[in-house]
């Protein structure tokens, strides 16, 4: 996961730092996590994480952008951003380590990311084969 240039406490509405546990300053005064795809090394501890987001993801009150219940909403609250919150407080409940901001940028460049995935759409929408790897890798190289 990479940092956003965002507060928890914009985007994740108070009813999922309750029901999730995390509630506290040290996770609600962090910034948000943005995840762009999930690469995790099979073990126990991201199994377990793995299953915890997801049944956070299958909580409807907890991935839907409908109005806290439980408590009013921090001071600051934005709008819920849904599967990136769960993600987000998941991450840190199980005291991962996020990538910075910069790194991340540089390692999970948007625009490069956003063409390859652009090329799959368009072959998938106009009936064609999926590209290769190398033609993959070559469209997303010529992204500047």
């Amino acid at each position: 996961a990479v940092e956003a240039p965002m507060s928890e406490l914009q985007f994740t509405k108070r009813d999922a730092f309750i029901l999730m546990w995390a509630d506290v300053p040290s996770i609600t005064d962090s910034r948000q996590l943005m995840g762009y795809w999930l690469t995790c090394r099979k073990t126990a501890r991201a199994v377990e994480f793995v299953k915890y987001y997801l049944k956070s993801c299958e909580t409807e009150r907890l991935i839907n952008e409908s109005a806290s219940t439980l408590d009013s909403e921090h001071f600051n609250f934005v709008v819920h951003n849904d599967e990136q919150s769960m993600l987000s407080v998941a991450f840190k409940l199980f005291g991962f380590t996020a990538l910075g901001n910069s790194l991340g940028v540089r390692l999970l460049y948007p625009r490069r990311h956003f063409r390859k995935q652009g090329m799959v759409w368009e072959a998938m929408a106009e009936g064609r084969r999926l590209p290769t790897l190398s033609e993959y890798t070559k469209v997303a190289d010529g992204v500047r």
